[in-house]
């Protein structure tokens, strides 16, 4: 990778790595993404080299509880929408706190759900995962070895989001030529879309971008 002297950020979550190699072209970073997906990481390397930034981001397919980032230290850490179904909060953050230098920030850009609802139900049983609260990450944070520095609330935002990518997907099923297969998987990709549209009118579900600083 790059020289020291560019910051060292960890993308945590980083799909298709949209973020590192925004990141990488838009400022003096080195990245590196990480993802449990072999899928996502296939085609987020061939999205660096294609962005030329293959020098300055790296893409690895791993859990970030795995030792083997041990020996690394971030100057901060990103994770867009994939935060919040990681895993037990606490543990989380004192994960990530161990590899983030003193002064650094973790920004969070993710849902949080409500509370116990039918919603967070389908999430967590959707994710394999235990989605938790915006005030159970707050708590952790500052119980932890965080201060808080920001928090913006972007669910209003969020929810026409939704409501597009239900349009888009009645688009796609207006096809005749769309094999069964696909027809169903997009019927039901409408039905999940709307839900979440509903669950951020309601505010079972919200978005929140929050930025965190270790001490």
């Amino acid at each position: 990778m790059a020289g020291r002297n560019f910051c060292m950020v960890l993308d945590c979550g980083c799909g298709h790595a949209a973020t590192s190699i925004y990141l990488a072209l838009n400022y003096r970073v080195n990245v590196v993404g990480i993802t449990l997906s072999p899928e996502q990481a296939i085609e987020a390397k061939r999205l660096v080299r294609l962005a030329k930034v293959e020098k300055r981001v790296e893409v690895k397919c791993m859990n970030i509880f795995e030792p083997n980032l041990a020996s690394e230290v971030f100057d901060g850490v990103v994770s867009i929408e994939a935060f919040s179904t990681m895993g037990e909060v606490h543990k989380l953050l004192e994960t990530l706190s161990g590899l983030i230098q003193s002064g650094g920030r973790l920004v969070i850009s993710d849902m949080f759900v409500r509370g116990k609802t039918k919603v967070k139900d389908a999430i967590d049983l959707y994710w394999k995962s235990d989605v938790f609260t915006l005030p159970e990450l707050l708590s952790a944070a500052q119980t932890g070895s965080f201060d808080i520095v920001k928090v913006v609330d972007q669910t209003a935002n969020k929810a026409p989001f939704w409501g597009l990518s239900a349009a888009h997907s009645r688009l796609r099923l207006a096809d005749d030529k769309i094999a069964k297969k696909e027809r169903s998987r997009l019927m039901a990709s409408v039905n999940a879309q709307l839900n979440m549209k509903k669950a951020c009118i309601k505010r079972d579900v919200c978005y929140y971008d929050v930025v965190l600083e270790k001490h």
